[in-house]
């Protein structure tokens, strides 16, 4: 098993692992990890797997057998991906029920158990359910790791990574993007749209501008992720848009030279993520 991307310093062979942070993001087609220095922040290595769907045992094979996934970990974070989550006012919200609303909205969507993350940063509760599997997987390997839905850490990171107030941010993965809509720094929506082309794409965020009567000429459109400026992704989002921007590392963080050889919004999706836990 050939990962997608491998940046591994020299230095990792002499790291401290126990002074270091592992953190993962795993959706149903891929699964990413990177590790980080926790005094000086800095990250040292990242490795992405892209799979096809139903992907489990080689996500099983990788938790077994990876050198860097064996290692005593000071802290280990984990971001799920998966569509289907919920957002609910902490007002309306009774831990009683949450199963019940995930169930009725979204039916058999949410695949596995009910989960719960608490976002105060908006005053709500996101109820979501399990990766079927993936988590009693991960929950078995890393027995004291900390777990939260990809677009929890998505919606934290906002508060601490500066932008414009009125943004669609577009999270790119190998089948689907995750979209989080902020007006006057007001979240209007965040959502998982599975897609097969770029047309796709660009349809899914169109349709968005229309629901919400946004201006295609001023709207700001934030892309992360693996996509290649002269990619047909990147064109086709190009061509409906006028304020298309690539995101950028966050400047919280050091890097380690090894990863000034890609794009910086090729892995800013996972680096930012870590804002929540730093």
């Amino acid at each position: 098993m050939h990962p997608t991307f491998q940046i591994t310093p020299q230095q990792t062979r002499t790291l401290q692992f126990d002074q270091c942070r592992l953190i993962i993001d795993a959706g149903n087609n891929h699964f990413c990890f990177a590790v980080q220095i926790i005094d000086t922040k800095e990250f040292v290595g990242l490795e992405y797997y892209q799979f096809k769907e139903h992907h489990q045992e080689d996500v099983s094979q990788l938790l077994a057998n990876h050198t860097l996934l064996q290692m005593n970990y000071a802290a280990v974070n984990i971001f799920y991906h998966g569509a289907g989550g919920l957002l609910i006012p902490d007002l309306f919200f009774s831990p009683d029920h949450a199963g019940e609303w995930l169930e009725k909205v979204n039916g058999d969507l949410h695949g596995g158990f009910p989960m719960l993350d608490h976002v105060p940063e908006i005053k709500a509760q996101h109820v979501y359910g399990s990766i079927s599997g993936m988590h009693e997987m991960l929950a078995e390997k890393f027995p004291n790791a900390s777990f939260l839905h990809f677009n929890t850490g998505w919606i934290k990171k906002k508060f601490k990574k500066n932008h414009v107030p009125t943004v669609m941010e577009l999270a790119l993965y190998p089948s689907h993007i995750v979209v989080a809509l902020w007006k006057d720094e007001q979240l209007q929506l965040i959502q998982h749209y599975d897609y097969d082309t770029p047309e796709d794409v660009a349809w899914w965020l169109l349709n968005l501008n229309n629901q919400w009567e946004l201006n295609q000429e001023t709207l700001a459109i934030l892309i992360s992720g693996l996509v290649e400026t002269q990619s047909p992704m990147y064109a086709e989002v190009q061509k409906y848009f006028m304020q298309v921007e690539l995101d950028t590392r966050p400047v919280e963080f050091q890097y380690d030279f090894a990863f000034d050889n890609y794009p910086q919004h090729f892995f800013s999706p996972i680096f930012s993520l870590a804002l929540c836990e730093s």
